[in-house]
């Protein structure tokens, strides 16, 4: 799941997967896909069209609720989905864990 924050208030997801097994919370949410993928997916999503207009992002958490993890390649925040699917170049990509950005 990826959540969304605005004004401070955690309001807008998107997940995959039945969000209501084990024992985290059901979050309301738009499901992209209704079984978490086994490969690597790309998806591009309109925020406005999905959520609302004129909304200011103020947090975004990747949150896995099964205790798995969840593996994520890059996210690109875009105004046009043409400028999204150029704004990242693989030579300009840093590779990085977690754990090594949290030290």
């Amino acid at each position: 799941m990826i959540q969304m924050a605005f004004d401070e208030a955690w309001a807008y997801r998107y997940y995959d997967g039945d969000n209501t097994e084990g024992a985290g919370p059901t979050w309301e949410g738009l499901m992209v896909e209704d079984t978490i993928p086994e490969d690597w997916r790309m998806f591009t999503r309109n925020l406005t069209e999905d959520f609302a207009a004129g909304w200011n992002l103020t947090g975004l958490a990747f949150t896995p609720w099964d205790g798995n993890g969840g593996y994520y390649d890059h996210i690109v925040l875009s105004t046009t989905e043409e400028e999204g699917q150029t704004a990242v170049a693989p030579s300009g990509k840093t590779a990085a864990t977690w754990g090594d950005i949290k030290r």
